[in-house]
């Protein structure tokens, strides 16, 4: 039937294929070995990767699929480019509504996959991530103000495409982060410089023999913002801390705000465009929020609007399912010198509902200072009240922020009358005013009343999101 999705072709049909189209090898003298995807890719039904092997030889990496035009495109653009960092390009052949890309087999491993093995150390892997950037470096060209200009605007036309933003994530982007973004991105210099687009230590290969290869070029070009490349590095590593940063090689320098925006925009992108409901909510979930975070800290939070209240709203208001998250606020005490965790208190709450807080302090007398850790990761924070009481006596009483310091984590979102805070990491800290417990001994007890909301952005696009299928 017309439109219909031809059937994925069986092993026997690849192999009668690949002969089709002159691979060299003798007919039936070469076999295929299945290799493993990632299970959340939405692709994988109708992507198929094979090491071809014959006489226990490999041969080639196979990828069969439908429209890998783009890839094979990259694919040879990349190995042009960096011939001693690619595998190189052996077959392409079109049949069936099907494509068939073969390049060259590295039997390497992941640095990562040798670090837990005890294979290489820390500082080799590091070493090695080094020289591939190096090698990287070595393509670098100068450019415009026009060509940075071009290609940021492509980017801002896929963002505002993609179905995944609503309304209100646009108008957040458009007044909060567009204006930033573009201002360092055509600020200077302008280079462009190759990279695959994903570079991980999953996709740094290390053979027996020392050669190193970088793989997965699904995203692989030649851009003006080839500095991401420190930042997946450092969010997707995995690594121990004295390995998330990359040796500084050439061009690139330490991620600034700006480029971290453009980094988790085109993450939030691609993890919609190309993972299943899963892994892509979690990726909202987890850079919606940082997003948020770095967009405050951009000019000084001069471009923070007034609507970011309006991205608090609970999940009832989002017309989509979602599961409460968990978290905790802490309460300090300290007749003098520094907070300590011994005098603390902790109590749990649900994430994006009113939440009323009971800390039961103690028996304390005379002066006291006091801290309030409301929540415990990147979110808005909504400040009803706190109360402080002993025995039924009110000894303070504070609405919304009034009266109380924001000692470290926590940002105003501007209003003339807003109590809403945003935290910007997970230890945001406000100081209360001093309260006297009297000269006998007092049970203390603080009360506060407040709603915290971890998503941020709606992301009305994951519902669209179908069941599937290499999370990025």
């Amino acid at each position: 039937m017309a439109g219909e999705t031809p059937e994925v072709p069986s092993p026997d049909a690849i192999v009668r294929e690949l002969v089709t189209a002159g691979f060299p090898a003798p007919p039936g003298a070469f076999g295929l070995e299945p290799l493993r995807r990632n299970p959340e890719r939405l692709d994988l039904g109708n992507r198929l990767c094979f090491r071809v092997k014959a006489g226990g030889l490999s041969l080639a990496h196979l990828t069969v699929g439908r429209d890998l035009a783009d890839l094979a495109a990259r694919t040879r653009a990349f190995a042009e480019a960096c011939p001693d960092l690619s595998c190189k390009p052996l077959l392409w052949h079109r049949a069936g509504g099907w494509d068939f890309l073969g390049t060259e087999f590295f039997d390497g491993e992941p640095l990562d996959s040798l670090l837990r093995a005890g294979r290489i150390t820390l500082p080799e892997a590091m070493a090695r991530a080094g020289a591939v950037q190096a090698r990287l470096d070595l393509t670098s060209r100068p450019s415009t103000l026009e060509a940075v200009a071009a290609e940021l605007g492509r980017f801002f036309s896929d963002i505002r495409e993609s179905p995944l933003f609503g309304r209100n994530d646009l108008q957040f982007l458009e007044e909060a982060v567009f204006p930033s973004l573009r201002d360092g991105a055509l600020s200077g210099p302008w280079r462009t410089r190759w990279t695959n687009g994903d570079f991980v230590p999953a996709n740094v290969l290390v053979d027996p023999q020392g050669n190193t290869r970088l793989v997965d070029l699904e995203f692989a070009a030649r851009t003006h913002f080839f500095c991401e490349d420190r930042w997946r590095w450092k969010a997707f590593a995995a690594l121990s801390p004295a390995g998330l940063e990359l040796p500084t090689w050439g061009p690139l320098p330490p991620v600034q705000p700006w480029l971290e925006a453009y980094s988790i925009l085109r993450q939030l992108v691609l993890s919609h465009r190309i993972n299943s409901a899963g892994p892509a909510a979690a990726v909202a979930e987890h850079f919606g929020s940082r997003l948020v975070a770095v967009a405050a800290g951009m000019d000084g939070g001069r471009r923070i609007p007034s609507f970011l209240k309006l991205l608090s709203a609970g999940d009832e208001r989002r017309g989509r399912a979602s599961v409460p998250i968990q978290g905790t606020a802490q309460v300090f005490w300290s007749s003098g010198g520094p907070h300590n965790e011994r005098d603390s208190a902790k109590v749990a709450y649900t994430f994006g509902r009113e939440a009323n807080l009971r800390f039961e302090l103690g028996l304390h007398h005379g002066p006291l200072s006091l801290r309030l850790d409301p929540c415990d990761c990147i979110g808005l924070l909504d400040l009803s009240w706190i109360r402080v009481h002993a025995d039924g006596q009110l000894l303070l009483e504070l609405y919304g922020r009034d009266g109380v310091q924001l000692a470290g984590g926590l940002v105003p979102v501007p209003g003339p009358h807003s109590a809403t805070l945003l935290s910007l990491g997970d230890d945001p800290i406000l100081l209360l005013p001093r309260i006297d417990a009297g000269p006998g001994g007092r049970g203390i007890v603080l009360e506060a009343s407040l709603r915290f909301s971890r998503r941020m952005l709606e992301f009305p696009g994951l519902g669209t999101v179908g069941p599937g299928g290499n999370s990025r």
